[in-house]
């Protein structure tokens, strides 16, 4: 095919397709990674105008047992409930009824209202539900699955067939992440994240290897070469250039983008990966012990640098996929669920009760959270991650 039929099939492919994070150019990207072929994709850019004819709107789970389908069933009830929630309280605040998230004296700080120049930048339960994305592709997940080189757990593939995590403005006052502050990330934004945090995971591992033997370290270069090749690969993809763009961070790139600033541990420094604490799991034997891992992958951010993760390597009494807390202020890593399913199923009973749900001002930031509410209706400062971790603990806040 010449020059103008590809551009035109490429063209065609940008204004007909659903995916949220494959390119036109992602399959031969994939393939060049040398995980696995796929033959519907070495048709993508034929009759098809250049969408794989290999893909169908639905997850194929014939592969997984009954168990894994049940923990995807549970991801769907609680989307259910999250957006049911959201729509209740859309309606209720037309009549005044509302009574969980929104503008409504139960559950609502007014003192800083002084503060701002236009109330209508308070947030509502529409900004939370337009704050959601539409829904990836199968064959999104498919090449990221591919770039990232694991195989995601189905109640993972069924989150984000719901909706691609939240897209929020990044100078908007609204900057709210519906999990209590947090944010959940885009599948783009997962690949990012977790090729950032391997980059970490491999300083923390160049700085013990410097205290091995010449045998282990020949092993360690041979492995490093290995990272290398991929990470050129993977740079050469016109739709997936991430860590070319994370090496060419700039001092004005983090003045301008304080989210940036926010999201990059400043422990990825190999000066300070050297003078690490001692890391720890709870419970013991769930987490290996390390401050990074490649194959944790986030999911949740508090934009500070910690994350709510999947576990894809666990430590010898872990479960494959379980959800934990890590990030630059968690030398712990703790274990919130089995799965993404139990986790998520948490989540969302937390989210419909009212009584723990208030809307809280941050002045230095200038921007709204939806923060939680402890037993006795007070504001929990330290954030949902520490509410999730003193749960781990047995403390139920």
């Amino acid at each position: 095919m010449g020059f103008l039929g590809k551009k035109w099939n490429e063209l065609v492919y940008t204004l007909t397709s659903n995916d949220r994070y494959a390119g036109y150019h992602s399959s031969k990207a994939v393939r060049s990674l040398g995980t696995e072929s796929d033959d519907s994709d070495a048709e993508e850019a034929k009759d098809t105008g250049g969408v794989a004819s290999g893909y169908s709107d639905q997850l194929d789970e014939s592969g997984y047992s009954a168990d894994e389908k049940q923990q995807a069933q549970l991801v769907l009830d609680a989307w259910h409930i999250i957006e049911d929630v959201i729509n209740l309280d859309m309606k209720g605040a037309a009549d005044g009824s509302n009574s969980h998230f929104t503008l409504n004296p139960k559950n609502y700080d007014f003192e800083y209202e002084d503060e701002l120049d236009n109330i209508d930048d308070i947030p509502d339960a529409e900004d939370f539900l337009n704050s959601l994305s539409s829904p990836c592709t199968v064959k999104d997940l498919h090449v990221a699955q591919k770039h990232l080189g694991v195989r995601l757990p189905l109640p993972v593939l069924q989150y984000f067939m719901v909706h691609d995590g939240q897209e929020i403005p990044p100078s908007s006052t609204r900057k709210i992440g519906i999990m209590y502050g947090l944010q959940l990330l885009s599948l783009a934004e997962v690949v990012t994240m977790t090729n950032y945090w391997r980059k970490v995971s491999r300083k923390e591992s160049n700085a013990r290897y410097a205290a091995q033997d010449s045998f282990a370290k020949e092993e360690k270069q041979q492995e490093r070469a290995l990272y290398e090749k991929e990470e050129k690969l993977i740079d050469n993809d016109p739709n997936f250039q991430i860590v070319k763009k994370i090496d060419r961070i700039s001092e004005k790139d983090l003045q301008n983008y304080p989210d940036l600033v926010r999201n990059m541990s400043t422990h990825s420094k190999n000066d300070y990966i050297k003078k690490l604490p001692d890391q720890k799991s709870y419970p013991p034997k769930k987490v290996k012990l390390q401050y990074a891992n490649p194959n944790w992958i986030p999911l949740v951010t508090d934009n500070t640098g910690n994350h709510i993760a999947i576990d894809l390597e666990p430590d010898t009494d872990g479960i494959p996929g379980q959800v934990i807390i890590f990030g630059r202020e968690y030398d712990t890593k703790y274990v919130i669920a089995d799965n993404w399913g139990q986790f998520m199923n948490k989540f969302a009973l937390d989210f419909e009760d009212a009584g723990r749900c208030n809307l809280d001002y941050d002045s230095e930031m200038g921007q709204f959270d939806l923060a939680y509410l402890d037993k006795k209706g007070e504001i929990v400062d330290e954030g949902y991650l520490y509410v999730l971790a003193q749960r781990t603990l047995g403390k139920d806040i």
